[in-house]
C-alpha cells in the first residue's frame, strides 16, 4: 500500500482530502483492481473501488466488520494497539464504529445483508443470489481481490488504516507511484488472456440471455440440449472478431476496463529499419498513454531504483521521451511466480513475530512484515538490520530454508 497524497482526491466529496492510501490488487490470472483509501476531513476513512468502470465509496468500518465477524472492542483494539496516548486516533476510530452503529448493522450478517442489498442492482446477479451472497460476491471481486482470506483481507486493511492517519499526522513519508520499485510490467501475453477472459465471460452471458428468450417463446417445447445450445450460439457475436479488432487496432473495449488506465495504444506496429530497431520493440516498456497527456515532468525522470532494469539512456526524444524506456541489457522479465510458502516460516526463524502472537517490545518499535500484500508479523526495531542482512546473504547465495 502506497502513501500518495493527491490535490485531485479533494474534488470527490466536500470532506475528501488529499491523504489516501492506494493499492493495486492482481488476481493470479494477472486481472487487477485499485482501492483508494481516503482520510476525511471529520477523522474518517472511506474506501473506494470500481466495479465495472463505476467508482463506489464506503465507509471503511463497513468492511472491516463484513470481512470478520468480530466485537467492535476488538477492532477498536486492534487499531489503537500501542496507541493509548493517541487521543486523536483514539477518537477517529470510535466515530467511525459510531457509523455502523447508527445505521444497526452490528453484526458480520447484518452488514453483509446492507452491502448486498444496495450493490445486488450493480452487480447483475441471478435472483437466486440473497443480499449475503451479493455481498461476498462484491467482495471477492473488488476488495483485496490477491486474497483469499477474509481474515487476510482484514489484517490488511487495519495495516492501510494505521498508515493513513501516520500520514495525515505526518508520521509517515509521502511514497511515489512513479518509482519503478512499486511499478509492475503488463505483459502482451498476459494482457491478451485478461480481455480473452472478459470476452468469455460477455459471450457466455449473451448466450444465457438468448436461451432465456428462447423458453420464454415456448417453454412446453424447448429442451435444453446440445441443439438448441448451438441455435442459440448463433445469436452470440463473434469472439474472434473482438480479438482481432484489439490486436489491429490496439483498443480495448472492456466493459470493466480491467483496471488499466487507457483504452488505447495497446499494439503497435513493429517496424523493421533494421535489426536493432526491430529487436528493440520486444524490450521497451510504456508507461502508458495516460500520463502523455501529464504536464508535469515527475513520471519522466529516471529514479535511482530504476539501475540495472532500465536502460538510462535508450529512450526517445519528444513525447514519449522517459515514458518509453527499455529494458537493461542483463534484465529479464520474470514469467514465473517464485515459491513462497516456505517464508513465513523462515523469517519466524530470522526473529519475525507472527501477526497473531504478542510481541516483546512495544509494536511502535517494530516494523510491519508484508508478503505479497499479506500482513505476516512484525519485526522489532534492533533485529531489523540483521534479518535484512541475512535475507540478502541468502537470496544472493540461492539459500533456502
Amino acid at each position: 500500500p502506497l502513501a500518495i497524497t493527491r490535490s485531485s482526491w479533494r474534488k470527490r466529496g466536500p470532506l475528501y482530502t488529499e491523504y489516501g492510501i492506494q493499492i493495486r490488487c492482481v488476481q493470479k490470472d494477472q486481472t487487477g483492481n485499485t482501492m483508494v483509501l481516503h482520510y476525511l476531513t471529520d477523522g474518517t476513512c472511506s474506501l473506494s473501488f470500481i466495479y465495472n468502470k463505476e467508482q463506489f465509496f464506503m465507509p471503511v468500518m463497513f468492511i472491516l466488520k463484513a470481512l470478520y465477524d468480530t466485537t467492535d472492542q476488538h477492532i477498536y483494539k486492534e487499531l489503537t494497539k500501542d496507541q493509548e496516548t493517541n487521543t486523536f486516533l483514539k477518537d477517529c476510530v470510535a466515530t467511525m464504529l459510531r457509523q455502523a452503529q447508527d445505521k444497526e448493522v452490528t453484526t458480520q450478517a447484518k452488514i453483509l445483508n446492507y452491502i448486498g442489498e444496495r450493490f445486488r442492482v450493480k452487480l447483475g446477479l441471478p435472483e437466486w443470489y440473497n443480499n449475503v451472497s451479493a455481498a461476498k460476491f462484491l467482495i471477492r471481486k473488488c476488495i483485496c481481490v490477491h486474497l483469499d482470506s477474509y481474515l487476510d483481507k482484514f489484517n490488511l486493511i487495519v495495516f492501510m488504516i494505521k498508515k493513513l492517519y501516520a500520514l495525515a499526522l505526518e508520521k509517515c513519508a509521502v511514497e511515489s507511484a512513479d518509482n519503478p520499485m512499486n511499478q509492475e510490467l503488463l505483459l502482451g501475453g498476459h494482457f491478451y488472456l485478461m480481455v480473452l477472459k472478459e470476452k468469455l465471460e460477455v459471450w457466455l452471458t449473451s448466450l444465457k440471455y438468448a436461451l432465456e428468450k428462447d423458453i420464454k417463446k415456448n417453454p412446453s417445447k424447448f429442451t435444453l440440449n446440445s441443439t438448441s445450445i448451438l441455435k442459440n450460439m448463433a445469436h452470440c457475436f463473434n469472439l474472434t472478431h473482438q480479438m482481432g479488432y484489439l490486436l489491429a487496432t490496439g483498443t480495448l473495449r472492456s466493459k470493466s476496463g480491467l483496471g488499466l488506465m487507457q483504452v488505447a495504444g495497446y499494439s503497435v506496429v513493429a517496424d523493421k529499419l533494421n535489426y536493432y530497431r526491430y529487436l528493440s520493440h520486444f524490450r521497451c516498456v510504456h508507461r502508458g498513454a495516460f500520463f502523455a497527456q501529464m504536464r508535469t515532468t515527475s513520471v519522466r525522470k529516471l529514479l535511482p531504483e530504476a539501475w540495472g532494469f532500465l536502460c538510462p539512456v535508450h529512450t526517445p526524444d519528444g513525447a514519449p521521451c522517459g515514458l518509453l524506456n527499455h529494458l537493461a541489457a542483463m534484465c529479464e522479465v520474470v514469467n514465473i511466480l517464485p515459491h513462497t510458502a516456505h517464508l513465513p516460516r523462515l523469517l519466524c526463524s530470522l526473529g519475525m513475530t507472527p501477526w497473531d502472537c504478542p510481541t516483546s517490545a512495544s509494536v511502535t518499535s517494530c516494523y510491519p512484515v508484508l508478503l505479497d500484500g499479506r500482513v505476516l508479523g512484525y519485526v522489532e526495531e534492533q533485529l531489523a538490520d540483521d534479518l535484512v542482512k541475512r535475507l540478502r546473504i541468502m537470496k544472493v547465495e540461492q539459500l533456502e530454508q
